[in-house]
């Protein structure tokens, strides 16, 4: 028994985390000396110490982690080790840490010190402590992937089993995909007014459950889309040190807020600025306004009949001073740059919604169906039906 106290004493001074040993669900010794208000909760206690196998980890409400090691030589005695987080404490989480702990206000500041002190780690690096510790109290080997795959897949595929029977009887299911590839569309297109549009429709999102409560799950949500964001703008030949750095600025800012309106409302301004950015980018406009006012315009009336007669009449520019402007700047000539904005409009349409190609034709303003097949045909090698069909979406039910 002494000669395992001293071991979890060194575990503490060369990794800081706190170790505690059980004897039949009672508390023999903690390392650091601390009050019953630090003690692990008994609901994880409880799992921790019931659990059948020989190396056991488990994440709590406050997203730490705690680990449970049972010692072979002396029966029914498990050591247990943490909390550990893979960030430093924010106050959001601090306050799921209090709750948890039914921690009253008077011990706050002394609760608050006790977790800052227990350095922050990857969750590897904590397995890696665990297998350790397993090997040095029980002379036995285990890789932290052993111990990765035995407990969180358990966990994760049990949890995931019950989620999709509670789902299927309740007809919910997670719709976020087909909502993340619709946003990415226009970010990588540099399509700022198509995606506020796209943002400002009314529709349902049926994403999963990342937190146990509304801020932590906006902040999570926000994270994804800004990842997501990031390299669809590099797609759409954003530079990459570029969107990277902005990428950082970003989650540095969101986890600064702390209402989910301010996280919701400063992701959506991210999202715009990516697609500007892109746009800027892809075009070489980034310093050129009325360029850009004018690609914003095609963007925003692409269901419009447009030509370039009425595009140069609508900003005030002779037919062939704007034609020959635009192509200098673009790249494209005007008619074409309107055809294909038209035409990715239409595989959007086609991927995500279900209406008819005939609808699509004549919202998209081809003088018929017949014109609008063909110039779908010639421009991307595949019929506007065989192009829905081999979608890897699918066709949706139109929202």
């Amino acid at each position: 028994m002494n000669s395992i106290q001293k071991k979890l004493k060194f575990l503490y001074q060369s990794t800081l985390i706190p170790t505690y040993l059980y004897n039949h669900q009672h508390q023999t010794f903690s390392h650091p000396a601390q009050s019953e208000l630090t003690h692990p909760p008994l609901e994880y206690l409880s799992e921790l110490l019931l659990s059948h196998e020989e190396v056991a980890y488990l994440s709590t409400s406050f997203f730490a982690y705690y680990g449970a090691i049972k010692v072979s030589s002396l029966p029914g005695h498990v050591i247990l080790v943490g909390p550990v987080s893979q960030t430093p404490y924010l106050k959001d989480t601090l306050r799921i840490a209090k709750k948890a702990f039914v921690v009253s206000g008077q011990d706050e500041a002394n609760f608050e010190s006790f977790l800052k002190q227990i350095t922050p780690m990857p969750l590897q690096q904590f397995l890696n402590h665990l297998v350790t510790i397993h090997y040095f109290v029980n002379g036995q080997e285990m890789s932290y992937l052993d111990l990765l795959q035995m407990n969180s897949m358990k966990e994760i595929n049990n949890e995931q089993t019950k989620r999709i029977y509670e789902n299927k009887e309740n007809l919910y299911f997670n719709n976020s995909y087909e909502i993340e590839n619709q946003m990415c569309y226009y970010i990588e297109n540099g399509n700022e007014v198509g995606l506020k549009q796209f943002l400002e429709r009314p529709f349902m999102v049926h994403e999963g459950m990342t937190a146990g409560d509304t801020i932590r799950q906006t902040k999570n949500t926000s994270i994804v889309a800004i990842a997501l964001a990031t390299r669809a703008a590099i797609r759409g030949q954003l530079d990459t040190e570029v969107a990277f750095q902005l990428s950082d600025l970003y989650l540095q800012e969101i986890e600064q807020l702390s209402t989910p309106e301010s996280i919701q409302n400063f992701m959506k301004e991210a999202l715009f600025n990516f697609a500007r950015r892109v746009q800027a980018a892809r075009y070489d406009i980034a310093d050129d306004v009325s360029m850009r006012s004018l690609i914003q315009y095609i963007y925003n009336n692409v269901h419009q009949n447009l030509t370039v007669d009425y595009v140069a009449k609508h900003f005030g520019y002779s037919r062939t001073y704007l034609s020959t402007t635009f192509k200098k700047k673009i790249g494209k000539s005007l008619h074409q740059f309107i055809m294909d904005c038209k035409l990715k409009e239409a595989q959007n349409l086609l991927v995500y919604t279900n209406k008819p190609i005939s609808e699509i034709s004549n919202y998209l303003c081809f003088s018929s169906q017949s014109h609008f097949q063909t110039v779908f045909k010639k421009s991307l090698n595949i019929t506007p039906a065989h192009f829905r069909q081999q979608s890897s979406h699918g066709v949706r039910q139109n929202k």
